[in-house]
């Protein structure tokens, strides 16, 4: 494997993972789609610093469910050289193959790309399929939708009064409910258009956690879900497409234009 070397971190694991699952599914075809696929990492050539990053890296897709690892045949020579059994895991890992395909192809933001593997890895260990927003990520659909849309679709022209929850996105009303979290959430969005509002705000916001808690590192998966949550009823409710209404790492940004008439009633 050869990292290239970037000032980005996240571009930087992100083309790393990439590496290994082409690697992954090349080699499944010569050993066979249902048979152990052998990865050795010779240690005389990658050297210490290396060899550390790419067992850590077979370490990290085992613990997201994307593969196993036959710890029973792993074998680990004097000189330092490790050899790997592994398998597929089905379906995560061609998920995740999908997901990572599309994105690199339509550029879809780094950190963007790390939050729905991690969404994809929980989901996997609960047995849970991706939720739909991101299926949609890894069957390419939402790419589909955005090709074929328009320019003004791409940058909605959104009124919205915050005191009645009344708006409207270019072609159609939507009303949000007064007190509930998709109100309170897209009043912050539209008042900050364009720009991120970062995941604890939207976290208080949605009152998962209460103003003034302290974030608990353990409930970060929850609050995963509870931000895909929102944005996923918004998103329906608003009738924007992931590209106007974008979420990153958790942090959310309402994408558009304010009209130049009087907002909605």
């Amino acid at each position: 494997m050869n990292m290239n070397i970037t000032k980005d971190p996240e571009k930087a694991f992100n083309d790393h993972l990439w590496e290994w699952l082409e690697e992954i599914n090349r080699k499944s075809f010569i050993y066979g789609i249902d048979n152990p696929i052998e990865i050795v990492l010779e240690y005389p050539t990658l050297g210490e610093k290396q060899m550390r990053e790419e067992v850590s890296m077979l370490e990290s897709m085992e613990k997201w469910c994307i593969i196993s690892i036959d710890q029973n045949k792993t074998v680990r020579q004097e000189n330092g050289t490790c050899i790997y059994y592994i398998k597929k895991n089905y379906p995560t890992f061609q998920y995740v193959y999908s997901l990572f395909s599309n994105c690199r192809e339509h550029n879809v933001e780094h950190g963007q790309l790390i939050t729905m593997l991690r969404i994809i890895a929980s989901d996997a260990k609960d047995h849970r399929e991706p939720p739909d927003h991101i299926m949609d990520f890894i069957d390419g659909s939402v790419f589909e939708k955005k090709g074929s849309a328009s320019e003004e679709t791409h940058v909605a022209k959104i009124g919205y009064n915050p005191e009645t929850g009344i708006g409207y996105n270019g072609k159609n009303k939507f009303k949000l409910k007064d007190g509930s979290a998709e109100h309170r959430v897209f009043s912050r969005l539209y008042s900050d258009l364009n720009k991120r509002v970062n995941r604890f705000d939207i976290l208080e916001l949605a009152r998962f956690y209460e103003s003034g808690e302290d974030v608990d590192p353990a409930r970060e998966s929850d609050e995963t879900e509870a931000i895909n949550t929102v944005a996923k009823k918004l998103r329906s409710k608003v009738g924007l497409g992931p590209e106007q209404l974008v979420m990153n790492a958790g942090n959310l940004t309402l994408l558009g234009e304010k009209p130049t008439k009087s907002t909605p009633d």
